[in-house]
Formats: structure tokens, sequence, C-alpha cells
């Protein structure tokens, strides 16, 4: 016998019609009941006068997983054309593991499919799904059709996914023709396009001097954010950065400090240049304040070979808004920083200076003097959070030379106060704190970094609770698996509480909250680190518990690659996704074949 929805199940598919979107959310309590839930929402988003791209039920969808697809497929020969572009649009958001059925339904559409912009959207779901094998011919088909939106939008998908190298030879040419020819309305995707090609640098160096010099506005920022993607590899166009300095626009010269910063020099003349440009007096503050900010982390990106920069970087620790990056910046010199490390402790010792403690940190030389200076900064303003999370940070890089801090910051973490939770006027649920979550995530990486085990306990206490933000639930993991060596508890201590916030995750997948990155990446390596030296059995006793978790939070990084992110949370995002598929290697080494080719062949060789 059929199991009967609820009474609030029933009443909310009966206000679904005037249903605002955040009350979408509703649905997911329902998981049993997806094949009653999707159609009626699949026919109301269909229906809606939104935005194709609105995201509202994709949470939804993607919840439901393989329930979701039959409403959708049967849309996908509908007579409307934007009912069929939301459709393929939103196949490109489901879980990835689903991608062997959405694949050839998405390609059998483009054969058939006459509406150009359902066209557009379908490439990028292809694009989004990374499956381009498996729709290479079609693509390629498209590639040479006489339609000039139709072939850029193939070149542009073709380009932007990660396919075989020798696909470059041709796709390459044909984006390049279509750049040159002049007539794409839109070049900035088709640009940034061209980092793409990792195996076609000497051929694109011409490409590019020829870009510097002709483009203009977004389209010249899409070529810098393509050369930039090939780091040092492409330091032979730093001449010519350099020379467009001098006369640029304020906003261009960011870009240009930008993009010098991540080919990494050559130092002896970028550094200069850079320097020169930190000195020159401006007159618009805020403009000031995030033009010298990206020269800092400009210097920070050429680390060591930047060494000239240091008597400058000093006096900036007082300023208030550029202290931090001056004290990054300190930390990336290397050796050559030793030679600070006594000015800042006396620096400390006279005044509180936290980006004075944040560089210490960063420098990481854990000297006596070091220690205390930091220890006894902490224990006399406890109680100012917002600066003392700087030196909080730095007895973390010290690592378990800072023994003696974990009592201290045992202390700040036990006398945390959180209120609970409540909800606004829309009824989505927040968090009221009187702690910040994020400097109890300071506190708790902290202690995991000085992997003292007198604060196991008190970490383990922190990955359940249901009163604080979920994100402190992977900082908490974290931090226990660094201190404890307890295979017995991994279950109860780690694997609980991740499903628990992959759950959360799902939930806010379309948010771009970049807090969660580094927790995400720590997880997956340490866990991998764990794992490797567990003896068979032990490591057979929690398989089962840990397998599942793994794969889907492959599936959340994937979905995130899927959208754009600044270059430095990509490329923690990718490192977080290989440690885990490594992790998946280490758990269960017959794991499908598809799995290894999805993930490590195609996806992370780019």
């Amino acid at each position: 016998m059929d199991k009967q929805p609820p009474p609030k199940l029933l009443e909310l598919l009966g206000q679904l019609d005037t249903m605002p979107s955040w009350d979408y959310n509703d649905f997911y309590d329902y998981p049993e009941f997806a094949d009653r839930i999707v159609p009626p929402l699949v026919d109301r988003w269909c229906e809606d006068g939104s935005e194709v791209t609105s995201s509202a039920p994709l949470g939804v969808f993607r919840t439901f997983g393989e329930a979701a697809l039959p409403p959708l497929f049967e849309k996908l020969h509908h007579s409307n054309t934007t009912t069929r572009q939301r459709v393929v649009w939103a196949l490109g958001f489901l879980d990835k593991k689903l991608s062997h059925h959405i694949v050839p339904k998405v390609v059998n559409q483009l054969k058939v499919e006459t509406d150009f912009a359902v066209v557009q959207h379908g490439m990028q779901t292809l694009n989004h799904l990374r499956h381009v094998p498996q729709a290479l011919e079609t693509l390629m088909e498209y590639l040479h059709h006489e339609d000039l939106k139709l072939r850029a939008t193939t070149a542009l998908a073709l380009s932007t996914s990660t396919f075989n190298v020798e696909l470059s030879n041709v796709v390459l040419p044909v984006l390049l023709q279509l750049l040159r020819g002049g007539s794409l309305e839109n070049r900035s995707p088709f640009l940034q396009a061209l980092g793409s090609f990792k195996d076609q640098l000497e051929t694109l160096f011409p490409v590019f001097e020829d870009l510097l010099q002709t483009e203009q506005d977004y389209n010249l920022f899409s070529t810098l954010k393509a050369i930039a993607a090939y780091g040092p590899d492409a330091q032979e166009l730093s001449p010519t950065l350099l020379a467009m300095l001098e006369d640029a626009p304020r906003e261009t010269q960011g870009y240009l400090i930008k993009t010098l910063g991540s080919l990494g020099g050559p130092a002896e003349t970028v550094v200069p240049a850079l320097l020169q440009l930190l000195e020159t007096p401006q007159t618009d503050e805020t403009q000031c304040l995030s033009f010298h900010s990206r020269i800092l982390k400009a210097i920070s990106q050429i680390g060591e070979a930047a060494h000239p920069a240091i008597p400058k970087l000093l006096p900036l620790l007082n300023d208030r808004l550029l202290g931090e990056d001056a004290a990054r910046a300190l930390g990336s010199m290397g050796d050559y920083a030793t030679e600070t490390v006594q000015h800042l402790v006396e620096t400390l010792q006279r005044q509180f200076n936290e980006h004075a403690a944040w560089a210490l940190g960063r420098i990481g030389i854990a000297t006596p003097e070091v220690l205390d200076v930091l220890l006894t900064t902490l224990r006399r303003n406890r109680h100012d959070i917002g600066n003392c999370k700087y030196v909080v940070r730095s007895l973390g890089k010290l690592g378990p030379a800072a023994q003696e801090a974990v009592p201290e910051l045992m202390d700040i973490l036990q006398q945390a106060r959180v209120t609970g939770t409540t909800r606004d006027r829309q009824g989505n649920l927040y968090y009221v704190e009187r702690t910040p979550f994020w400097y109890i995530k300071e506190l708790l990486r902290a202690l995991g970094s000085i992997e003292d085990a007198r604060a196991a306990s008190l970490v383990a206490s922190y990955t359940h609770r249901d009163d604080i933000h979920p994100s402190v639930h992977f900082s908490a993991c974290i931090a226990w698996l660094r201190m404890s060596q307890d295979p017995e508890a991994i279950r109860d201590v780690v694997v609980q509480p991740w499903q628990k916030t992959l759950a959360f995750h799902r939930r806010m997948s379309f948010t771009r909250d970049q807090e969660y990155v580094p927790e995400l990446v720590g997880l997956a390596s340490l866990l991998r680190e764990y794992v490797s030296v567990l003896d068979e059995e032990t490591k057979n006793a929690w398989l089962d518990a840990v397998i599942e978790p793994v794969r889907e939070t492959l599936d959340c990084y994937q979905h995130w690659l899927s959208s754009s992110w600044p270059q430095e949370v990509e490329e923690q995002l990718r490192e977080a996704s290989v440690a885990m598929l490594r992790l998946h290697d280490t758990l269960l080494y017959d794991y499908e074949a598809h799995i290894q080719e999805h993930w490590e062949d195609s996806l992370f060789d780019g």
C-alpha cells in the first residue's frame, strides 16, 4: 500500500501556484514523496515568468536526484522554446552522478533542436557536466555550422571544458578565426577561453601580444584573465604588461597588477614597478585601498624574489586597512623575513598590533620570544575578538610548538556563547550568536594545528552542535582528526557531522560562501592521510559509512567548479577535489571506471 502524503505536504502542494521561491525549501523534508512533488514543481517552474536561469527549485530537483529526471525529460519535447531552455539549463545543475542519464538526452535534443537559445543552454549544460567526450561527435558537427553564433557557442563549450589535448588543435584555430573575424557580439567569454590551451602557449604568445594592444575595457580584462591562467609559464608577456602600466586607467592598472602577480615576475623588473605604484599618492581613498591591496597581493604571489619590498611592508603593518595584506606579503618572503621577527616582537611588546601578530604567524619562526609575546597579547586582549583572531591564527600557524597556548585557547572556546537560532519574516532560519562562528572556527583551527590531545574532547563536542553554523562542523572534524587517533570514534565524531553538513550544503548549493573552502580542502587531505595508516580490518569497519559522503562531496565540488570563482578559490576547490578523489581511491580500489575517468582524467588534468 502506497504511503499517504502528510497533510502539511498536501497543503504545500495546494499553495504551489502562489508560493514564493524561498518556501520551496520546505519540500526538502519529504524526499520519499518525490514522485508527488517534482511533476507539479516542474510544471510551475516552466510556467514561471522569471528569468530562464532562475534557480529557486533547482535545489529540490538536485536533492531528489533520479526521481526528478522523468518530468524534466518530458518537458524537453515541449512546444514552448522557453520551457525547453529552462529544462536543458536545469539538467546541468543536477547531480553529476546522473550524467550518464542526462548527457544522451541533451545530445539528442541538440541534434533536432531548432531554437538557437535552447542549443546555447544545452552547450552550457554539457560544459557544466564536464562530459564533453560523450557529446563530442555532435559538438564537432556544430563547430563547423554555418550559423556564426552556434559555431561560436560550440567553440566556447569545447574550449572551456576539459577534453583530450589533441582536440585543442581543432578547437583553437576555430576560436581564433572567430575572434579575428570581429563578428562576435560579446568577445569576453571567448577571450577568457584562451586560457584553456595549456599545450598551445607558444602559439598564443603573439596572439596575446596583439590582443593586449587592441582590446579595451572588459575585453582587455578577459584577455588578462586568460594570460593569468598560465602562471609563470607566461612570464614572456611581463614586459608588455609593465609597459601598459604607466598610461593605463586606474581600473586597468589594477587588472594588470593582478596578472603580473599571477605570472610571478620576473621580480627584478616587476617588483620595482609595483613599489613605485605603492608610493604614488591617490586622491580617492576607496580606490586607493583596493589598488594598494592588489599591489600587496601581487607581491605576495611573487614570494621570496620580492624581498627588496620588505622595508616598504613593515610600516604598512600600522595601516588599519592594508595591514593584513602587508602581513601576508611578509609571510611569503621565506628566510628573508627572519630579520624582521625581532622588530615585530618589539612592536607587539609596545602596543597591540594585530597585523604584526599575524605577520609572526605567517613567518612561522617559533622562538620562545615569539610564543611569549603572542600568548601575552592573547591574554591581555582576549575579549577583543575582531583583532585577537590574528593572534589565534598565528598560534595555529606555529603548530605543535605553541602547546603552551592550549589551555588559554580551550578556555576561550569553552566560554563561547551561542544563543541559538531564529527565523526572519520569510521563515528562513538563521543563527544568532554572541561569539561569531568565524571566531569559533579560528579557535578550532588553531587547536587542530597545535595537535594537543588535551583539547580532543572539547573539539569533538563542536562536531555535533545544532545551535551553531554548520561550517563549524568541518573545522571541528579536522581539528579532532589532527589530535585524536581513535578509529572507533571516527564514525560518530566525523562521518555523522560530515553528512549533516553535506545536507546543509545541498540546501544552500547556490550560495557562494567561500568560508567553506579551506575546511573542504583540509577535510579531504587529512582523511586520506588518516586512512592511509589504518590496518585493513579497521579501514573496512567504517568504509560503508564513509564512502557515500566521499562521493557526495565529490559531487558538491564538481557542482561548484561549474560556476565562476576567483582563481585562488577555484585552485583550492580543485585541490580539495583531487584529495577527496584520492581518498576514494584509498578506500575502494575497485570503484567504478566511469568515476575514475570522469573525475581524475577528465576534470583535473586540465
